[in-house]
C-alpha cells in the first residue's frame, strides 16, 4: 500500500541492526493478532 506524496526521509528502509527492526523480529505477530482478534466485535468495531 502506498500513499501518494508520502516520502520517508531514510529511503523507506531501516537497517537490520535498528532497535525497532530487532523488536519487530522478536514478536510473534501471529499470536499477537490472534489475541487481538479475540477481543474485537463481530461487526468489525
Amino acid at each position: 500500500m502506498t500513499l501518494p506524496g508520502f516520502r520517508l526521509p531514510f529511503g523507506g528502509e531501516l537497517t537490520p541492526d535498528n532497535r525497532w527492526v530487532k523488536m519487530a523480529e522478536a514478536l510473534d505477530w501471529d499470536a499477537l493478532a490472534s489475541a487481538y482478534y479475540k477481543v474485537m466485535c463481530a461487526d468489525g468495531g
